[in-house]
Order: C-alpha cells, then sequence, then structure tokens
C-alpha cells in the first residue's frame, strides 16, 4: 500500500530511511484497524479510506517530497 500511494504522489525516489518508515505508517495503521474488529462494509471503507489518507500524509510530509 505505501508503495501504491508513492505512485500516485508522483515519480518522486524516496530514501531507504523514509520508505521504512512509510511501510511503518502502514503496518501500525493496518494493525490499528484489525484491533478494532470491525469488517462490515462502509466501516471497512471508510477505514481503508483513512488508511491511505494516512500514508499520504506521511509520503508529502517526507523531506524527498518537499524538496522535489
Amino acid at each position: 500500500m505505501a508503495d501504491t500511494c508513492l505512485d500516485l504522489i508522483g515519480p518522486t525516489t524516496v530514501s531507504s530511511d523514509s520508505r521504512i518508515s512509510l511501510l511503518a505508517i502502514a503496518s501500525r495503521t493496518m494493525n490499528n484497524l484489525q484491533d478494532n474488529g470491525e469488517t462490515n462494509g462502509q466501516t471497512e471503507n471508510r477505514e481503508d479510506d483513512d488508511r491511505i489518507i494516512e500514508i499520504l500524509k506521511a509520503v508529502v510530509s517526507s523531506r524527498e517530497y518537499q524538496l522535489c
């Protein structure tokens, strides 16, 4: 998911440290969603949207994105 979000933002190459951070955010967000135990229709879709938003916010906050 983190790689897909990077592709959506544009042709930005991020450092391995930034990529690791993005993967950690994606993993943490996914774990938080699973801990909630809610997997029905609209709730699941909203949570997917929230996860994507969190990852995109992290991408645009990265040093590489800010300097391109």
